[in-house]
């Protein structure tokens, strides 16, 4: 269910007129960890993780999540816990 939510924030954020985004954001921020927190434990790298799902799929749809006020992505910490996961570092 994280991974739904995670592409339902995106939508929203994208084709909504979200006045807070930052509000929606800390309300679900959570709920849309959860897999990650449950597999990499309440690390800042999980943030990382979530953003960069988001990131991806806000992408997908022609957008920039720059645009939308988060924190800056950490593309090389979210990409080495996805390496090291996959036993490749």
């Amino acid at each position: 269910m994280p991974c739904a939510l995670r592409r339902m924030f995106a939508i929203i954020i994208v084709f909504c007129e979200c006045t807070n985004i930052r509000a929606l954001w800390d309300k679900h921020f959570e709920d849309m960890a959860d897999d990650y927190v449950r597999n990499h434990g309440n690390t800042p790298i999980v943030v990382q993780l979530v953003l960069r799902d988001i990131a991806d799929i806000v992408r997908s749809m022609g957008k920039d999540i720059k645009n939308y006020g988060f924190p800056e992505l950490d593309v090389s910490a979210a990409n080495y816990l996805h390496l090291s996961s996959k036993n490749y570092v």
